[in-house]
């Protein structure tokens, strides 16, 4: 009896035991998943939408400057044009301290050299977002100088841009690599933790089985026992 007593005490305990650790892995698990959710697939989602922020605002700069351009008095589009050309510039301003903002936003989202390294390349070869190439037409508009503001445009701007989108390209390949690789990651530590989850609940349903037969194969010695103590009048 003390034998089958000290074995139910043991599988008891291990039972118990079992269960904390699934009770504690399964809030490891949730503070887990949302680490990993927070360091990498999100991460990667925000730098990959900065990045496009940013293109998009350069694209706007462009945009901005050639609307810009078509009030040059001599120019045939001048006359559909029925406000001042301050309006384009101030939306050049305000649209490039936007990009810039997201430029420092996606900055602190780098988190290895070789990103860094392309980011700060597709900086270069556009010149700083082809921002100061933008600042030198403008400039040029201002004194009505038109033709040149046009050709900063044609041979400044649009060449910077190029330079510049070519790694840009690149870059948003490799944040989209980069994106596929971590998600593969997160994939396969969330089905590991789950791998443990379940490794550790069947050995807890293991434990209850042979604890339960431990408990008949008991009851019924004793059952016995009692048999044939009262059928010998023992």
């Amino acid at each position: 009896m003390r034998r089958f007593r000290t074995k139910l005490i043991i599988a008891l305990g291990l039972l118990i035991v079992l269960l904390g650790a699934v009770g504690s892995l399964g809030i490891y698990n949730e503070k887990d998943t949302e680490n990993l959710l927070m360091s990498y697939t999100l991460s990667d989602s925000q730098s990959i939408s900065a990045n496009r922020m940013v293109r998009l605002r350069m694209e706007m700069n462009r945009t901005y400057l050639l609307l810009a351009l078509q009030h040059d008095p001599s120019s045939v589009h001048a006359k559909l044009h029925d406000h001042p050309v301050d309006i384009h510039l101030t939306a050049i301003k305000e649209n490039t301290a936007k990009m810039q903002k997201d430029w420092e936003r996606y900055k602190e989202l780098v988190y290895s050299q070789e990103e860094m390294d392309l980011a700060n390349e597709w900086y270069g070869r556009s010149n700083g977002f082809g921002v100061k190439d933008i600042a030198l037409a403008i400039e040029a508009a201002k004194n009505n100088q038109w033709a040149e503001a046009t050709k900063i445009l044609l041979l400044q701007v649009n060449h910077s841009y190029n330079e510049g989108n070519r790694v840009a390209v690149k870059l948003e390949a490799w944040l989209n690599n980069s994106m596929q690789k971590n998600n593969e990651y997160v994939s396969a530590q969330l089905n590991k933790n789950l791998l443990m989850i379940v490794i550790i609940v069947v050995l807890g349903v293991l434990i209850a089985i042979i604890s339960e037969m431990l408990i008949v194969r008991q009851v019924n010695r004793l059952l016995a026992k009692e048999s044939f103590t009262e059928g010998t009048g023992i």
